[in-house]
């Protein structure tokens, strides 16, 4: 058994392993942590651990110790230069000296809880811990708390020690910067905060459950206290008086203590004070004057358990949607209103929603109640939230906090979050416990004042696929130590750092997340792009709305499959060298750059681009040699306004006369061409700079389609589809990244909208029976809208290149007109439906291509069988289960998945299926029961691993011409007179791998084609003539 673990195991792992779990090994009491190792995380759960040393060290940042024997700090703990976040529950520690964590530059978060701490001592630093900003020490034995030892951590923000047995505090906190104190629990029965220094960011003051016979005095320290929490005291005479100092008050807490005189008089009434609750106290003496009386009805001031007023703002709503639950939580006290609320959600309850949350800590009391049927929580518009803390008993897959307050989450290793939403917050860091959500796919942090991002703090989520840190204060971007070529394993492929504050980039961080599909960089203040690029599968890169002068291409590797490059708005005087690093790149735009003169030759190597946007401080109009538009001929003959003209000879290209005149100023521009009716083209329509009215003026009276282009608003709305005219069929919104919501009213006559290219992350139809089709392409559309259930005569959905997640074929239902629905290039990985057979109807295509899903139980998705076109190639199918029958389905593409099995035994009959591909999977025999798709004429086994064919099990198959059989590994095919496909017309063979066992003396590997006759005299030879005539074998 081993006792230690050292550098005879450390050292040895791979250079990639950067996460080490070490848990239930008792036997191990002694762990070594040597120099050259590559491990960022280390956890110990549940060993025998008595001792633990560190040898220097600048890769490990994450350190944590469970259930151990370690009784006191590793003295060698210093050496760790880079760590981030320590933890050490649930062990003999007693004595604390907080100096051991003094010379760690990078340690943002200390959690020493559920210890046996009884002292805590200290030395003066002048500068300490210079990142730390979070101490937790509850569930301790502390008695004697000595404030003035936490004094040289001076950015220290959370500082909690509750559950304790504290009966006296001491010396004063110098720390300004925190913002939250949490001293429940405990038996403290004085607090004097005279000689603190002000605390202008704490706005929770949590003591309940103490000792206290006054309210604390010089709460004026703390100006911006917004909840005061004094509950299960001993208090017993009270005065509003000793709380007029806090402008900003609005709930205070009093109940459960032996009050017998409570004192409020309107020259003492703090202003913003709306809750005040002295519930369940020994009352004798109420001292309120008559202003503050009618001061109490005006500010809705409520006193609860008074018998002359009672209220209660907490609200509890649940509203069916379909067939689940949304429940919404309003003003919600989990300590005043006890948990009883959860056993009222309904058991189909899927979205949890808490509005203005009164706790200070989100934490196991709110989340271990969550039903078990809840899938998504939400927080918003609470004023008093500042942590979330996230225990590992949940079963919900999703969290969305919009909470402007709140300064830090945690936590603890599970395996169901999947999805992290923080739309608004005051965090600063990137919470280091992440890495124990290994099943996390999404993160998005917004809003915030973050400044930095190490990369490798999503190394080890290997389900993660896309990150979102849109508009928060991002300056650096970078790996820890410069290990940005150290291997990692995420799957990472979207990653926005649009609207921050980033100044320069190294593209030679990117580097170890190959698997990288979109980089954004847009609205940032980037000045310099340097490094070199490596990542092979970037589709887009986006570089708008910067401050770049010049870039080089020249360093980075050949990007093969991206198609869209954007820098427009920069301020480039010149192209980018070496375009040609990007040769099958669709979609360049150097709009509003500084560009004077372009030639061609740039863009010789682009093979497949095909728009080049250069609408710069010059306008080109490019003309061939046997006619000059009538703009540029102007120029050519001279006018009064002075323009550039410029006539470029290319060695490939005929005499092209370019003519540059400067870019007019326009809240918009407006073009349109006539055809049958008027075709309308706008670019850079800005609501904010343009009278809307001119719109509807300068459009002709029949037109029939509008563009907008290069919108520069966020919204679109009723202010503006309202100045389209009736005759309009048509909307077309394309390449404008500013737009991130879209509401389309009740009262718009189009037939068609089409999005592309946009932010678009929001989308709601108001109810319309005009509206047949709608096409939306590169967005940031997480969902299906659930509006679209608004839109009556709605008959194709095309939702493309976003990033929806799940399908509900309970759309059907909804969309009753519904006929093609085209999901490709998606995250979509679960299906659901509660449709049936009953509701059949025919539908023509369902294409659900280029997304994410791995199981299919047809059993429980029998729409899918409605359609006449159904389309799941470039999955990761592994497994296709349960019965199934269709009259409608024609043509089923199974192809580039990962099934190894196919059994077709469960499916009813299906003569109306006419074409099956599963090609480029990994089947080794031909599936069984082909016989119940007797209609098929075209088969594709493609790409597989067969080996060998027999034509019996395409024998029933009559209408059978094509059968494609194309690098396989078959070396044997078998046709039998009693069983075999008679109206086969070509079998292709081509690229077959053969292997060889004995080869002879023959130089190459054959492939039998057998013909076996049922009996000596049978009439197979005369049939076999007229057979191979027919049949045409393409090899």
């Amino acid at each position: 058994m081993v006792t230690t673990v050292d550098h005879t195991i450390l050292a040895q792992l791979a250079r990639f392993i950067t996460y080490v779990l070490v848990n239930d090994s008792a036997c191990v009491t002694n762990i070594i942590v040597p120099a050259n190792t590559s491990i960022q995380q280390l956890l110990i759960v549940k060993t025998g651990l008595s001792a633990i040393s560190f040898a220097k060290n600048d890769i490990l940042y994450l350190l944590s110790i469970e259930e151990a024997n370690l009784n006191h700090i590793p003295p060698t703990l210093g050496n760790l230069k880079n760590l981030s976040y320590i933890k050490i529950n649930h062990t003999p520690l007693q004595q604390l000296d907080v100096s051991h964590f003094c010379h760690l530059p990078r340690l943002h978060v200390i959690d020493l809880c559920h210890n046996k701490i009884h002292l805590i001592t200290g030395q003066q630093y002048p500068k300490c811990g210079p990142l730390l900003v979070e101490i937790w020490l509850a569930n301790n034995r502390l008695k004697n708390l000595n404030l003035n030892v936490f004094v040289p951590f001076s950015n220290l923000e959370a500082f909690t020690v509750s559950n304790n047995m504290i009966e006296t505090i001491s010396g004063a906190f110098k720390n300004t910067q925190i913002s939250e104190v949490s001293l429940s629990n405990n038996l403290i029965s004085k607090l004097d905060l005279c000689e603190w220094s002000p605390m202008p960011y704490v706005t929770n003051l949590f003591m309940e459950h103490n000792k206290l016979t006054n309210v604390p005095k010089c709460l004026g320290r703390m100006p911006n206290l917004l909840v005061i929490n004094l509950e299960h005291n001993q208090l017993q005479n009270v005065s509003i008086d000793e709380l007029r100092e806090l402008k900003q008050l609005e709930l205070l807490r009093l109940s459960w203590n032996p009050i017998v005189s409570f004192a409020m008089h309107e020259h003492s009434l703090p202003p913003s004070l709306k809750e005040l609750d002295i519930r369940h106290i020994s009352l004798q003496f109420l001292n309120i004057s008559p202003k503050v009386a009618q001061a109490v009805m005006i500010q809705t001031l409520f006193l609860v358990s008074i018998a002359v007023m009672h209220c209660s703002a907490f609200q509890f709503r649940c509203q069916q949607i379909t067939k689940n639950y949304t429940c919404t939580i309003t003003n919600y006290n989990p300590k005043l209103e006890g948990a009883f609320l959860f056993n009222h959600v309904p058991n189909q309850t899927d979205i949890i929603d808490f509005k203005n949350l009164i706790q200070a800590t989100v934490g196991s009391m709110i989340f271990s109640n969550i039903p078990r049927s809840v899938g998504t929580i939400s927080f918003s518009g609470s004023s008093t939230v500042r942590a979330m803390v996230v225990p590992r008993n949940i079963s919900f897959t999703e969290i969305i906090a919009t909470e402007p307050t709140m300064v830090r989450m945690r936590f603890e290793r599970n395996c169901t979050l999947a999805k992290l939403f923080v739309m608004q917050s005051s965090m600063t860091a990137i919470p280091p416990t992440l890495i124990n959500l290994p099943n996390l796919s999404f993160f998005k942090l917004s809003s915030s004042p973050i400044e930095q991002i190490y990369l490798d703090q999503f190394c080890n989520l290997s389900q993660l696929t896309a990150l979102n840190f849109r508009y928060n204060l991002i300056t650096t971007v970078t790996f820890r130590n410069g290990s940005a070529t150290a291997r990692c394993v995420t799957v990472l492929d979207k990653l926005l750092l649009s609207n921050n504050k980033i100044r320069s980039v190294n593209m030679t961080v990117f580097a170890s997340m190959q698997e990288l599909r979109i980089i954004d960089f847009e609205d940032n203040l980037i000045e310099t792009v340097e490094g070199r690029f490596t990542n092979s599968k970037i589709a887009s890169l986006i570089l708008a709305n910067n401050n770049l002068l010049t870039i080089d291409l020249c360093q980075w590797n050949t990007m093969p499959l991206i198609n869209s490059f954007s820098l427009h708005k920069n301020s480039l005087q010149l192209l980018p060298k070496c375009l040609g690093r990007m040769p099958r790149v669709k979609f360049i735009n150097f709009n509003h750059n500084k560009l004077t003169q372009i030639t061609m030759d740039a863009f010789a190597m682009l093979k497949e681009i095909r728009s080049e946007n250069c609408q710069n401080a010059i306008r080109p109009i490019v003309v061939g040699k046997e006619m000059v538009g009538e703009t540029c001929a102007s120029d050519l003959l001279g006018t009064r306004r002075k323009q550039r003209l410029y006539i470029i000879l290319f060695k490939y290209y005929p005499l092209m006369i370019i003519c540059f005149k400067p870019l007019p100023i326009l809240g918009y521009k407006m073009v349109c061409k006539t055809a049958i009716k008027h075709h309308c083209f706008i670019d850079h329509l800005n609501p904010r700079m343009t009278k809307l009215s001119s719109l509807r003026a300068n459009l002709p009276a029949d037109v029939a389609f509008v563009q907008f282009r290069h919108l520069e608003t966020s919204t679109i709305d009723h202010t503006i589809f309202n100045y389209l005219d009736h005759s309009v069929e048509s909307v077309r919104i394309v390449d404008s990244r500013a737009l991130l919501k879209l509401i389309v009213p009740a009262n718009f006559t189009i037939k068609q909208l089409t999005v592309e290219k946009t932010h678009l992350a929001w989308i709601h139809f108001q109810a319309n029976h005009a509206i047949t089709g709608v096409w939306i392409t590169w967005s940031y559309l997480y969902q299906i809208p659930p509006s679209l259930r608004n839109l009556k005569s709605l008959n194709y959905i095309q939702l493309k290149n976003s990033l929806v997640q799940h399908l509900n074929l309970d759309l059907l239902e909804w969309c009753s007109k519904l006929d093609s629905l085209d999901l490709t290039h998606n995250n979509i990985h679960t299906i659901t439906t509660t449709l049936n057979d009953e509701q059949r109807r025919s539908l023509s295509l369902l294409n659900l291509s280029h997304n994410q899903l791995r199981i299919i139980n047809l059993e429980v998705l029998s729409p899918l069988g409605w359609f006449k076109d159904v389309n799941l190639a470039h999955n990761k199918i592994e497994l296709l289960v349960g019965r199934f029958a269709s009259d409608y389905l024609s043509t089923l593409t199974l192809a580039h998945n990962r099934l190894k099995t196919l059994n077709f035994c469960q499916w009813k009959p299906m003569p109306s299926l006419q074409s099956i591909s599963l090609a480029s999977n990994e089947l080794s025999h031909v599936p069984n029961c082909m016989n119940r798709l007797s209609g098929l004429s075209i088969i594709c086994f493609s790409n597989n691993k067969l080996t060998s064919v027999s034509m019996d099990v395409f024998g029933e198959m009559h209408n059978l011409t094509d059968l494609d059989l194309t690098a396989n590994r078959i070396s044997l095919i078998k046709f039998r007179e009693e069983r075999y496909p008679k109206r086969l017309e070509r079998l292709i063979f081509k690229s077959n791998k053969i292997e060889c066992n004995n080869l002879g003396d023959l130089p190459f590997c054959p492939l039998d084609i057998e013909f076996e006759k049922s009996q000596n005299q049978s009439s197979w030879e005369r049939t076999n003539v007229r057979f191979l005539k027919q049949l045409i074998v393409i090899t």
